[in-house]
């Protein structure tokens, strides 16, 4: 073959990832998104509308990408790349990645480690029930968790015949790809690192992986020990920071809409460096809607990243560099008159009002949820523990950054300057704010990007000084940030394998079913049970403090059960009663005649239901269920749990 015809093979490799395949996940998904919830406000949606909606949005998100790289294509923008040895370079540092995924593909049950039953949840409604989603923990109100993520996951699943758990797997791992790809370019963009270089591959996974950098010296001690021990993940944490950020891996090798949601910010972070270097274009605008589309859809904390540490840090920076002068307002009219002849007034219009309509019912859709002991988001409430915990998170980045903030102070250029003050908003939003579930540290997630890439400036600024040791330092520093990045990784893989190979599940298509060296409970053997011995409109009164295994009977409504995550506007008062009523039923105050009026309660509510207990007997014990009259059913095999029918009169 000769090395025209290389070439070409490699420039439409090059096409067809870069332009193509990269942002075909977000547009596809947002496109998903947006027309799947606007479908579901006027309609039931069955799993066979989801799965023509999938196909709809890859068709028309594919046939714009593939005209827009025809384009690039024909205009010339890739007539000058060759293919060399160096080329796949950048290639060779994800390699480090392939273990983790070897696992997530290899050993099923770290597809599933963490809350991956929940999840499972989620999907199996959506394909076996018509949508809107009912939450799985208070069954007959809406989700209360961001369900157009277990949608997509279950289109994917439905289409390509995946377990769900293996297809959130695989959608990981493409966010997770795509967001070094974003990354790669950026560097490039910026001029930190080259293309067709081992470094640029390198940097790229330094900038993904920049949480928690010091994790290894954390456990050095572990580490020289030799010992055939695994580190626990947790341990690499500081003492002031968050366990949850022990490692970037802990949050996308999961069953959960995170890696998505790094993707969005990743690209979201590129689209705004291109507009700062006065550089945008129609694409970039269209995949800046995406982004926020697709953070509204499946983790909207990460939208207020974007619009306030990222818009913040262009409308500060526009103001530092175009608006600082006396006629500012001249500049800034010069600057919008040259974006509109650029892209076209009429192309702006249109682009304008397809965002605000795909956005605006997902905005509701968001708003639909709080909490039902506070407000959604506290501000200043815990200000000294969220300074620990980014301070424990990025402790190695922090000396480079304020190293980075000198040199830019000295010389202000745009993208430098857009990176810092990205990075100052983005700190002081996640020390500020006090989201649902203790949210925040996600947040350290965001703005390790832009401190990452601070970083990496500083270190470029040292290495270019006339000081012939301000190189050799810069390179020693990034040498061993790269080491820590490397050691780090595979400590983690090696702790969530050990995890995931002691344990093992099958999955029947309906259930999750664990397998031999999984911690099996009584209470879980009871719910197990309940889902195949028990009529389908049945109703499982749960006590209010159980929480575990609830998954296990997705099939059957729960009563009354508090939500992990969010409610929706209208249902506490229902929670509030419901919760009043269980409480009564399993207290041993509770006498005869209240037992009977309680119960009266519940099935002149929900008439011709059986109402199933499942109790443990250290909360229950089975004599103050005999003394109620309700009648065992079932008792585990190691009598630590029982199922009772609160109402036998009532079923034939």
């Amino acid at each position: 073959m000769t090395d025209r015809r290389v070439d070409l093979l490699w420039r439409i490799l090059l096409v067809a990832t870069v332009e193509v395949l990269n942002p075909l996940l977000l547009i596809t998904l947002a496109l998903f998104a947006s027309l799947g919830y606007v479908l579901t406000l006027l309609m039931p949606v069955s799993i066979h509308h989801w799965q023509r909606l999938f196909w709809l949005s890859l068709i028309i998100s594919l046939l714009c990408l593939i005209l827009r790289a025809y384009r690039l294509w024909r205009a010339g923008g890739y007539t000058k790349v060759q293919f060399s040895w160096r080329s796949p370079l950048p290639l060779l540092p994800l390699l480090i990645f392939l273990p983790v995924f070897r696992l997530e593909l290899a050993v099923p049950y770290a597809q599933i480690m963490w809350h991956g039953d929940m999840h499972v949840a989620y999907i199996h409604q959506i394909m076996h029930a018509a949508t809107p989603v009912d939450s799985i923990f208070l069954p007959g109100y809406p989700a209360n968790f961001y369900w157009l993520y277990h949608a997509f996951v279950a289109a994917v699943a439905q289409v390509t015949s995946l377990a769900p758990p293996l297809a959130a797997s695989l959608l990981n791992m493409a966010a997770i790809l795509s967001s070094l790809l974003w990354i790669a370019l950026m560097l490039i963009r910026l001029r930190i690192a080259s293309v067709r270089t081992i470094y640029l591959g390198l940097l790229a996974v330094l900038v993904f992986c920049a949480v928690n950098l010091s994790g290894p010296l954390t456990v050095s001690e572990q580490l020289l020990s030799a010992s055939d021990e695994y580190i626990h993940a947790r341990d690499m944490v500081l003492e002031s920071g968050d366990v949850r950020l022990h490692s970037v891996l802990g949050k996308v090798m999961n069953f959960t809409s995170f890696p998505l949601a790094l993707l969005s910010f990743v690209a979201a972070l590129h689209v705004c460096i291109r507009i700062v270097q006065d550089d945008p274009d129609r694409f970039t605008l269209a995949l800046l809607s995406a982004c926020v589309i697709v953070g509204l859809a499946v983790q909207p904390i990460v939208v207020l990243y974007i619009l306030i540490s990222l818009f913040g840090g262009l409308t500060v920076t526009g103001y530092g560099i175009w608006l600082g002068g006396p006629d500012r307002w001249s500049v800034l009219g010069s600057y919008l008159r040259r974006v509109a002849r650029k892209l076209g007034t009429g192309f702006l219009l249109v682009w304008l009002l397809l965002s605000v309509g795909l956005s605006l019912p997902l905005v509701k859709y968001v708003t639909d949820f709080a909490t039902v002991d506070g407000a959604p988001i506290q501000f200043g409430s815990a200000v000294n523990e969220n300074l620990g915990m980014i301070v424990a998170a990025l402790i190695l980045l922090l000396p480079l950054f304020l190293l980075q903030a000198a040199f830019v102070m000295r010389r202000p250029r745009r993208a430098e300057l857009f990176i810092q003050i990205s990075a100052v908003v983005g700190f002081l939003l996640t020390a500020s704010l006090v989201f649902p579930d203790i949210n925040q540290y996600k947040g350290v997630f965001f703005i390790a990007f832009p401190f990452a890439l601070s970083g990496l400036f500083a270190l470029q600024s040292l290495r270019k000084s006339r000081r012939r040791s301000s190189g050799v330092i810069a390179q020693v520093i990034l040498a061993a940030l790269l080491i820590l990045v490397a050691v780090k990784v595979v400590i983690v893989t090696r702790y969530y394998e050990f995890q995931a190979e002691r344990r093992s599940f099958a999955y029947d298509g309906i259930h999750i079913n664990y397998g031999d060296g999984t911690k099996s409970t009584d209470l879980g053997e009871a719910l197990k049970w309940i889902r195949s011995h028990t009529p389908g409109d049945s109703l499982v009164v749960l006590p209010i403090r159980i929480s575990k295994y609830t998954h296990l009977i997705h099939e059957r409504q729960l009563y009354v059960r508090r939500a992990h995550f969010f409610f929706v506007d209208g249902s506490a008062a229902a929670y509030k009663r419901r919760a009043q009523q269980v409480s009564r039923l399993y207290s041993y105050e509770t006498g005869e005649d209240e037992y009977r009026e309680v119960l009266e309660e519940m099935t002149s509510e929900l008439p011709s239901r059986g109402f199933y207990a499942v109790v443990r007997v250290d909360e229950v014990s089975p004599e103050t269920m005999q003394a109620h009259g309700a009648a065992l059913v079932y008792s585990s095999p190691g009598d630590g749990a029982n199922v009772y029918l609160l109402n036998p009169n009532v079923l034939p």
